[in-house]
C-alpha cells in the first residue's frame, strides 16, 4: 500500500499509540497501516519490517517495535485491514 487511495478496504482507528490497543506503546501487526500526515503515504504495520515514508516524516523500527513521525505521535493515523 502506499497513498491515501488505498484507504477503501481499511477502517480508520484513530491517531497516536492509542489506536492500536489498550497498552502503553504501539502495537504493530500485520493487519495494521499507519499514514503519514505529511504526504498520505500508508506504511505497513508488520513487525518484521522496518520503513520510512517518501517525504521522511514517517518512520518504522519494526524490529524494534517504534514508530514515530516528525510532527508527533498523534499525527499518525492509524488504520486496520479487514476491519
Amino acid at each position: 500500500m502506499s497513498r491515501s487511495e488505498d484507504l477503501e478496504d481499511l477502517r480508520f482507528l484513530g491517531t497516536g499509540p492509542s489506536a492500536t490497543g489498550s497498552t502503553p506503546g504501539w502495537r504493530l501487526t500485520e493487519d495494521l497501516y499507519f499514514r503519514c500526515s505529511s504526504c498520505g503515504e500508508l506504511i505497513s504495520g508488520d513487525p518484521r519490517q522496518s520503513e520510512r515514508c517518501s517525504c521522511g516524516s514517517l518512520v518504522k523500527d519494526g524490529p524494534g517495535g517504534r514508530i514515530e513521525s516528525r510532527l508527533g505521535e498523534r499525527a499518525i493515523e492509524v488504520f486496520e485491514k479487514g476491519g
